[in-house]
Order: C-alpha cells, then sequence, then structure tokens
C-alpha cells in the first residue's frame, strides 16, 4: 500500500500532542507499506531531519504563509462563507508546491485537521481521509464557554464573531466529510459532534512507556508537587497555565503547605512571567519528560477549552501518575471521576482533589492502577492504531466499493 500524508504539524520533536497523533497515525500507514509525507508547517517551526527509522519514504515542508495584519484587511477576511482562518491567508504557493511534491498513484490520501483539508483536499486523489484531530466549532464554543468576556459591547461584538466562524466550521467540516471516503476523530463525544456515525474514532493515544516514570516517586522526598505539561504558546494552555498559577496555586498552598507548580513545557511569555519560585516554577522545556513526571506527585490538567482530547490525561495514566483534571480537560476519554482520576472545576476543589491524591497513599495507588489498566486496554498507540489501519485497509479493496 502506498499513503499519502498532509499533515498541519512537524511530528518531530515529539513534543505536544498534534505531533505525537501525526507520529503514530503514519507510523501506522508505515507498518501497510510507502508513505510520504507533504507537512505544512508555521514559519518558525523547527523541522529537524526524522530520527532513523521513523521517517516517511519522501519528505516536504511547506511554510504557511502569514495572514494579513492590518486591521481592514482581517475584518475583510470574515466576509464570505469560508471560515476567516482559511480565508486571510494566501495558499497559492503552498498549494504549487504540493502539486510539485505529488507522484500518484496513491492507494490512500490522509489529510489532518479541517484546515489543511479545505486547502488541499481537492488536489488530493480519492481515496481520501480527512482526520478531524479536533473540531475548530467545538474550540471556538469551548473558548467562549470558558472566557464570556467582560458584559459590554465588547465581548457582545466578540462573542457573535466568534458565533460567525463557529457556523463557517461547521458548513466547511459537513462539506470535507461528505467529500472524503474516510473520517476519523479522537473521540467518540467529538463522532456525535460532527455528526457523522461512520466516522472511525481514532482516540489521541500514548506510548506505552518501558518503566513508568510514577513508579520511581517517592512520596514526601521534596514538596508537594503539582505538574501541568503543554506547549505553552497555544492558547488553551497559556489560559490553564495563568489559571492554575494565579487562581489554583494559592488554595493549594493552604492545603499543602510548601506545595509547588511545575509547568513543565516550551513557555512563551505570557507564561514565562508566571514563574514565581518556589510556589510556581516554569521549568520550560525539557529533553525528557519522565524525569519531571517521576517527580510529580499530581499532574493536573485545568484546561478550561480547546479541541480534541488532552494526551496530558493518557500521558499521567502510562505513567503511572495521578490525575487531576477540570471536566473539560478530561473530556472525550473513557475516564471516570473517583475510579480512574479526579475531577474538580474550581480552584478550591482542584486544591483537594491534589491534597488527597499526595495525603492518601491507599487512594493513589489503587487509582493509577485501575488507569493504567485503562490506558493499556484503550489508549496506547498500538491498540489505538488498529481502527486506523483497518479503515486504510479497506480503502486499499476496490471490491469493497470504497473507490
Amino acid at each position: 500500500m502506498r499513503s499519502l500524508f498532509v499533515v498541519p504539524a512537524y511530528p518531530w520533536p515529539t513534543t505536544t500532542g498534534s505531533r505525537l497523533r501525526v507520529r503514530h497515525l503514519l507510523a501506522a500507514a508505515r507498518s501497510l507499506g510507502e508513505v510520504e509525507l507533504f507537512a505544512w508547517v508555521d514559519p518558525a517551526r523547527h523541522t529537524p531531519d526524522p530520527p532513523p527509522g521513523d521517517g516517511p519514504d519522501r519528505l516536504h515542508v511547506s511554510r504557511r504563509a502569514g495572514g494579513p495584519s492590518s486591521v481592514p484587511a482581517r475584518l475583510a477576511g470574515l466576509a464570505g462563507p469560508q471560515p476567516v482562518e482559511v480565508r486571510r491567508s494566501d495558499h497559492a504557493e503552498a498549494r504549487r508546491e504540493l502539486t510539485a511534491f505529488l507522484r500518484p498513484p496513491y492507494d490512500a490520501s490522509v489529510v489532518v485537521g479541517a484546515r489543511a483539508a479545505a486547502v488541499f483536499s481537492d488536489l488530493l486523489a480519492r481515496p481520501r481521509v480527512v482526520d478531524f484531530m479536533d473540531l475548530e466549532d467545538a474550540k471556538l464554543a469551548s473558548r467562549r464557554v470558558a472566557d464570556p468576556g467582560t458584559p459590554g459591547p465588547r465581548a457582545a461584538l466578540g462573542a457573535a464573531l466568534d458565533r460567525r466562524r463557529a457556523r463557517a466550521w461547521t458548513r466547511l467540516q459537513h462539506e470535507l466529510v461528505e467529500a472524503a471516503d474516510g473520517v476519523t476523530v479522537c473521540s467518540e463525544l467529538d463522532r456525535e459532534r460532527l455528526g457523522h456515525p461512520g466516522a472511525v474514532v481514532v482516540p489521541n493515544g500514548y506510548p506505552p512507556p518501558a518503566a513508568p516514570a510514577g513508579e520511581r516517586h517517592r512520596p514526601g522526598a521534596g514538596p508537594p508537587t503539582m505538574t501541568f505539561v503543554g506547549s505553552f504558546t497555544y492558547p488553551p494552555n497559556v489560559d490553564a497555565a495563568r489559571y492554575l498559577a494565579g487562581e489554583v496555586a494559592g488554595e493549594l498552598r493552604r492545603v499543602l503547605p510548601g506545595a509547588q507548580v511545575r509547568l513543565v513545557g516550551r513557555a512563551g511569555e505570557g507564561v514565562a512571567s508566571l514563574h514565581d519560585p518556589p510556589a510556581v516554577v516554569v521549568v520550560g522545556a525539557v529533553e525528557r519528560i519522565e524525569d519531571e513526571l517521576a517527580r510529580a506527585d499530581v499532574v493536573v490538567v485545568p484546561v478550561r477549552h480547546g479541541g480534541g482530547t488532552r494526551v496530558k490525561v493518557v500521558e499521567g495514566f502510562a505513567h503511572r501518575v495521578p490525575v487531576v483534571a477540570t471536566t473539560f480537560g478530561a473530556e472525550g476519554i473513557d475516564a471516570v471521576d473517583g475510579e480512574h482520576l479526579l475531577l474538580a472545576d474550581s480552584p478550591p476543589a482542584m486544591a483537594d482533589a491534589c491534597a488527597r491524591l499526595v495525603e492518601d497513599g491507599a487512594l493513589r495507588e489503587a487509582m493509577v492502577a485501575r488507569a493504567q489498566r485503562l490506558f493499556l486496554e484503550r489508549y496506547q498507540w498500538p491498540v489505538v492504531a488498529r481502527g486506523f489501519t483497518e479503515l486504510l485497509g479497506a480503502l486499499d479493496h476496490p471490491d469493497d466499493g470504497a473507490r
């Protein structure tokens, strides 16, 4: 089988959930045959060579064009039926690069993300699969719920524009589904939201660690440590970091004197300025996430808006570190409050949940054991990949009517 991937995230180094998803979808396709990769990335993104044996058979990196900077030009992008994120940039050069890169025939063309699908799908031969690693209309709706803004004309205008953008994305997502031979989403919840019962659920998974980091944890060896892992240039993670450092950290130190919050991942200025040791430590990017997870008493996922599902929850499960999350942070993952993790939607509740897991060793051990079992059964990538390879395999058989 020969597959083409068009993706909006260069998967090396694998430091974010979207890169992890792309990397493992590529690996699943490589198990079936040749893979070619067209990566459409941010102009500033570093794109090192793939590790030996991990890359595609052919690779091209295309740099996304920036959008208009003037206010009138940006407002003009709101006009028309397509989402502003698709309309406001010039994609002609990237489309020319993809056209030059193509070497058909392909047994399957896979495009990841609604935005990439909107820009490139018409250039891709069928059978064609669209992977909705998240849903753009759902992201906008969740952001508005999490941050409605200060009541007034400005908030009302922002809400109206977000509703317009969400409607445009909903229309576009439906058009992409209708034109695809296969559709994948990351959760049952997103399948319901997309309104396409034939979509295949390919959860955001995580590679099974040879030695879970939580097994190296020594309670009481340092201050009670709550660790939030993420890319802190991604707006939902920035919001979550500010919420954790600004509202939750004080409550934590009330119930757990000396408690420390550690923010682990690439940080922009909006998060770097939160560094206030010893209460809040902005660690930044690290070589080995396992070392940070080994010192963590709790993985916290205080995310309040965004899309897809949070790999950081599954990462905690895989490494046997207990997880405390907002209800939204755990959304789309088949985890039960009180069984696999603790849910908390206010600063006092999040602090109290962390304290329970720090102080009650029996609760901690029972919870991480159940969470690890759930990970092994549902969310480790060798298990997750089966649904994707089965979909590609079905597309590869002309007798099944899919071509």
